[in-house]
């Protein structure tokens, strides 16, 4: 285990946690994501109040359960489903936030739960499918962050057939408008 991170990454990990995530956009997308005043707005915004009351809602169908959090930022939906009863939770955040995340998880009291792993989803192997993911995936005009295709990918690889995805749909209205 790396001493600079003070990260989860087991050994059963198929990825080197001692090396830095791949960022092919070269657009420092992933950059953007590591300070604090970003993770800010998202916990302000009223989508997350909507996430932590699905998950409350949904909370026996998460009791005993492993759960992924795909793009973990903070790791407050990750927490909130260890709260739900979950077995373990897999946050996956690609940003240097894995390492707030990660604190925050440790000094809430989470981490026998909360497995924080900082990589790209597309990279990281997981110690075991999963019965659910959850993941805040949508940004301005739904589809800004550019995450749902690091989603999908969760899905197909590493959920269980009949798994819960949250959300597990989304719509987006549109109007044609003429100046």
């Amino acid at each position: 285990r790396p001493a600079t991170t003070g990260m989860d990454n087991t050994a059963d990990l198929a990825y080197n946690p001692d090396a830095p995530p791949k960022r092919p956009r070269g657009d420092g997308y992933f950059e953007s994501y590591e300070y604090v005043g970003i993770h800010e707005e998202m916990l302000k915004c009223r989508r997350t109040d909507a996430y932590l009351h699905a998950i409350e809602r949904l909370s026996p169908l998460l009791k005993g359960k492993a759960v992924l959090d795909v793009g973990c930022g903070t790791g407050i939906l990750a927490i909130a489903c260890a709260k739900a009863g979950a077995r373990v939770v897999y946050a996956v955040e690609a940003s240097a936030m894995a390492l707030h995340a990660d604190t925050i998880v440790n000094r809430n009291g989470w981490a026998a739960t909360v497995k924080v792993f900082h990589g790209r989803m597309e990279e990281v192997q997981l110690p075991e499918q999963v019965d659910a993911i959850v993941s805040e995936w949508m940004g301005v005009f739904l589809l800004y962050e550019a995450m749902l295709d690091s989603v999908l990918l969760a899905r197909d690889r590493w959920l269980r057939p009949g798994g819960l995805m949250l959300p597990r749909r989304a719509r987006l209205w549109l109007c044609p408008l003429r100046a």
